[in-house]
């Protein structure tokens, strides 16, 4: 009887324990963050998302470097929130990845000036095998343009193109008309790992619409699901028929999110 109270009273004190710690770790995420957001430049955190104007008062330094100290020692499942990063032609994200733990890709596309041309963006995922060779990628086109009458509207196209030893295996939309998107500042997620929401749009206000690629042949899907497993890196990567005007009108950057 005796060990069965000692072993209640040492559960209950378990449970006190973690949920203190919890609380210290949540209390401490939030100074953590508010320091970021005061332009604190993180040294055992990678990738953070930063203020534009750098901290340089001494003594917040000197706070945050402990909070940040803190953090890394006593809660390990704290992440940061990843720092946006350009994407264009000449740089790209570039990651590691193992089946089935791949990340999540996001691209935000902002509008830069008024569309009075039209242009077209491309948001790619490209997977490589242990040899480096391309093996499949995954695709989404998405072209914005202003109407004679000022009237926004943008379509689309998406796709999953899979290499085989000879030739290869394609499963393409026809033009979409994405009408759920009012302006050009948008965010594109893509989740190789999800047919049913490989693409996932959040518009400007903040509503999320879902592009499925479920809907293709099931010899597509399984050879996709093949490459998958094949893959040991991938490339996140922003493409353009016309990349002489893309820039001047639309800013791309891009954040990798670790599922």
């Amino acid at each position: 009887m005796r060990f069965v109270n000692g072993l209640k009273i040492a559960i209950v004190l378990m449970m006190v324990i973690v949920a203190t710690w919890s609380y210290k770790c949540d209390k401490k995420s939030r100074q953590f963050n508010k320091c970021l957001m005061n332009g604190y430049t993180p040294t055992r955190f990678e990738g953070c998302k930063i203020a534009e104007t750098s901290m340089t008062d001494k003594k917040d330094l000197k706070k945050c470097a402990r909070y940040e100290r803190k953090l890394s020692k006593r809660c390990k499942s704290f992440e940061c929130e990843p720092n946006w990063m350009p994407l264009d032609a000449d740089r790209f994200g570039d990651v590691e990845v193992a089946s089935p733990n791949f990340p999540e890709f996001v691209a935000k596309l902002t509008q830069a000036k008024v569309l009075d041309r039209w242009v077209s963006v491309v948001v790619e995922v490209t997977l490589f095998d242990s040899d480096d060779k391309l093996i499949s990628f995954t695709d989404f086109t998405v072209s914005p343009s202003l109407g004679l009458d000022g009237t926004f509207t943008a379509s689309g196209y998406k796709q999953l193109v899979i290499f085989k030893e000879v030739g290869f295996e394609k499963c393409s939309s026809e033009k979409l008309t994405l009408d759920y998107i009012y302006d050009t500042n948008v965010e594109l997620k893509t989740d190789v790992e999800d047919f049913g929401r490989m693409f996932q749009f959040t518009t400007s206000d903040g509503e999320v619409h879902t592009e499925s690629m479920s809907w293709c042949s099931g010899e597509v899907l399984t050879l996709w699901q093949e490459t998958l497993e094949k893959a040991v890196s991938a490339k996140f990567k922003r493409k353009t028929p016309n990349a002489n005007l893309l820039e001047e009108y639309i800013t791309t950057e891009y954040k990798i999110v670790e599922s």
